[in-house]
């Protein structure tokens, strides 16, 4: 197997561009390589890829996406490339396990579908790659018409609350520009607004496990972690971060400018955002709320001060609706989490553009993203990565009072948020 799927990092640049070898090759490191540390994650990557070898049908509905992908690009989107690729296709497929399980399981409808055999998710057989391949069998015999759409148009939208944690390490650093008035913040491409709702209600996001600060005993980069630093200058720093993450902040309005996602996609949202263990672990039973279960309460629970605006942030014509709307409008602070590495270069100008026209004279844009400075970029910052890289996932001020250059504030182990190294110098 291994001579069919050469090392990805010698075969193929970053980012790959998706071809059905550069798929493959993709899918069979996630079975070395898998998102999270993830063993279903692993089992489908492998699957996937021996599919993708002798299933005509897998790889036909492989090669159809990659086409209807290229034949409906605009100009100016990015191609897509082999990681993004193989992720929409693991969360598709995730959603088709969900929708199975609702659809024929007699413990969760009273009218399973006629002639279907049961199918349970989640399921620990899916640790095992007997398991996995069963489970991919029955999408492909079952459910191959449901994906041809999404497969072809829908974007990942997945919505991890925790990563908001970025917002209350930010805001309290810029806070005393405000006067203690209660701040008006923009959420770009907030899915179904779970990270929203927590700020507004002031809900306590998991703690930091461990945290860094940069310029202290060496450490100037990732690449010098883990470095001694001391074990007790460590656990002050990871205890300041943690009590800056759990005080309240005083938001009076957050607006998710969001065009893709309605509340009628809840269930794909949900399939988005959860790795296949973490959603087989978080329905086990147990006795304290877990992250799936404050998803399914925050999804249908209306907050106020969180509105919706439907517009893409990286149309003018869009915010000038929204500026009509709202004549004289000024936002505080303004964060893209996770949208941004969807965006091309060209998309990505026009919403820092937006963020800049939008936001007051003491306001701050944080993208939250897979993202690095880069001063010969235009942008001045670059995207890209892999999701099972550790690392890649940080978080970047662009400051309207000092001069918009953008700064890297924070940089996450992996894009789950528990592990922090936080660079606050001026370089």
């Amino acid at each position: 197997m291994s001579e069919n799927f050469p090392n990805i990092a010698e075969r193929y640049p970053e980012p790959a561009l998706a071809t059905p070898e550069s798929v493959g090759a993709y899918f069979y490191d996630w079975y070395h390589n898998p998102t999270g540390g993830d063993e279903m994650i692993a089992n489908f990557g492998l699957e996937a890829a021996k599919r993708m070898r002798t299933d005509m049908c897998f790889k036909g509905m492989i090669e159809e996406m990659i086409h209807d992908r290229r034949r409906f690009k605009k100009p100016d989107d990015p191609h897509l490339d082999a990681d993004y690729a193989r992720n929409l296709i693991l969360r598709e497929f995730q959603l088709q396990f969900i929708w199975l399980d609702a659809m024929t399981n007699p413990a969760k409808t009273s009218t399973p579908l006629a002639g279907y055999d049961t199918f349970i998710y989640p399921s620990e057989s899916l640790k095992t790659q007997a398991g996995m391949s069963y489970a991919v069998e029955r999408v492909l015999a079952d459910c191959r018409d449901f994906l041809r759409l999404p497969l072809a148009h829908e974007k990942i939208v997945s919505n991890v609350s925790d990563r908001y944690k970025a917002t209350k390490i930010v805001l309290p650093r810029i806070a005393y520009r405000y006067g203690g008035k209660p701040l008006t913040v923009i959420d770009v491409g907030p899915s179904i607004g779970l990270g929203p709702k927590k700020l507004l209600l002031n809900e306590p996001f998991s703690p930091i496990e461990k945290a860094w600060m940069a310029g202290i005993e060496g450490i100037e980069n990732v690449q010098d972690l883990p470095k001694p630093t001391g074990q007790d200058q460590q656990d002050l720093i990871t205890q300041a971060v943690n009590r800056s993450i759990a005080q309240p902040l005083n938001m009076g309005r957050i607006i998710g400018f969001e065009n893709h996602v309605s509340q009628s996609q809840v269930h794909r949202v949900k399939a988005h955002s959860f790795y296949l263990g973490e959603y087989f672990e978080y329905c086990q039973p147990h006795d304290e709320p877990n992250r799936l279960d404050e998803f399914n309460r925050l999804a249908e629970q209306d907050i106020d001060g969180y509105e919706q605006f439907r517009g893409d942030f990286t149309s003018t014509e869009d915010v000038d609706k929204f500026l009509q709307q709202s004549p004289g409008f000024e936002a505080d602070f303004i964060s893209m989490y996770t949208v941004a590495y969807m965006w091309s270069e060209k998309e990505l100008a026009v919403a820092l553009a937006n963020a800049k026209r939008l936001l007051s004279n003491k306001g701050v844009l944080l993208i939250a993203d897979r993202a690095t400075i880069d001063p010969g970029n235009p942008n001045g910052i670059r995207l890209g990565g892999k999701w099972s890289d550790e690392w890649v996932y940080s978080g970047i001020i662009f400051d309207k009072a000092e001069g918009w250059q953008p700064k890297e504030w924070l940089r996450w182990r992996t894009p789950r948020c528990r592990e922090l190294l936080l660079d606050f110098r001026e370089h």
